[in-house]
């Protein structure tokens, strides 16, 4: 966690020690996913930092997100977008038992209107479920 983002955190209220759910750590995700260099990239760079500048000079030139071109290749997604359309989304994790059904989850629902407008007022725009076992967050579990 950045520091920025662990002051964040360090704002927001913890839950009740007995609940079913725990906050991890709040961060910047990129949506609708990270972009995704490829050697195109590194071979257009005029050094060897590839920072934002370098990556738009790579897309002038034909480099794009490998994982929008996998995407469009496969039809899940309609075309591929440039680095600026690669948003970060500074987003909560709250780790939960089951993430399957999160209504289920005792007290998180509750929890999550009480800290609403705090974390709106802290730019926390979405959050992300993870599920205790296994670690794993699927697509559906995230909410913004």
């Amino acid at each position: 966690m950045t520091e920025t983002d662990q002051n964040i955190f360090n704002q927001l209220p913890q839950p009740e020690p007995e609940s079913p759910f725990r906050l991890l750590r709040v961060e910047d995700i990129g949506l609708p996913h990270p972009y995704c260099i490829t050697p195109k990239h590194l071979a257009y760079a005029d050094s060897m930092v590839l920072n934002e500048q370098a990556i738009r000079q790579a897309e002038q030139r034909g480099a794009k997100c490998d994982i929008c071109r996998k995407l469009c290749r496969c039809g899940k997604q309609a075309q591929v977008l440039s680095w600026a359309e690669h948003t970060p989304s500074k987003t909560l994790f709250i780790e939960v038992d089951d993430n399957q059904d999160l209504n289920q989850v005792a007290g998180l629902t509750d929890y999550l209107l009480r800290i609403k407008s705090l974390a709106q007022t802290l730019g926390i725009e979405g959050f992300a479920f993870p599920n205790r076992q296994t670690g794993k967050t699927g697509r559906k579990e995230a909410r913004r």
